[in-house]
């Protein structure tokens, strides 16, 4: 009995199906998305999950004028054994605003320099400059947006390093628009 599909033939479908889902996000995007996000904060040194969004938070994204709005929210975070339920706000370096630009780097990746502040007094409400650069890739007219490696260090995200935070860390942002 002959078999349907020969092994090269399943090693090829195998080989595609690979290098399909390798592929980059979407460049060159256009028009309104609207949809939501869920922030996760990462220690660099151990890759550690220190804190996650308590909900989904909007953002919109706005491709022909390169900016992207997010609403901030607050994160269920443990650090150094103090636990407990913060607000965080990510805003425009430049202008303090919700509102920030972004860049198409041209092969499916999209990158925003940011302030990232904790609303912690216990570390004294630390905030900082960075970056992040997100994986956007159009769906069927919905985006499915994920934070990379930004920086190689093999953590998901830019290295954001310690002082004032309790830790170096990094942001994941990870959602959908639509």
């Amino acid at each position: 009995m002959k078999p349907l599909l020969s092994i090269a033939t399943i090693l090829g479908i195998f080989t595609l199906q690979l290098g399909a889902g390798a592929m980059a996000g979407t460049p060159g995007l256009t028009g309104a998305y609207y949809g939501d996000y869920l922030i996760q904060v990462r220690t660099t040194d151990d890759n550690t999950i220190r804190a996650t969004g308590v909900a989904y938070y909007d953002w919109d994204w706005d491709f022909d004028n390169a900016e992207m709005t997010i609403t901030n929210g607050q994160v269920n975070a443990s650090f150094l054994g103090i636990s407990g339920i913060f607000n965080y706000a990510l805003t425009d370096i430049s202008s303090g605003t919700t509102t920030i630009p972004f860049t198409d780097n041209g092969d499916g990746t999209y990158s925003f320099n940011y302030n990232f502040k904790v609303f912690n007094p216990l570390f004294g409400n630390p905030n900082k400059d960075t970056g992040i650069t997100l994986e956007i890739t159009d769906s069927g007219g919905v985006l499915i947006i994920d934070t990379i490696d930004s920086d190689g260090d093999g953590v998901i995200g830019h290295n954001l390093p310690a002082s004032p935070f309790p830790a170096n860390l990094s942001i994941e942002l990870t959602g959908s628009a639509y």
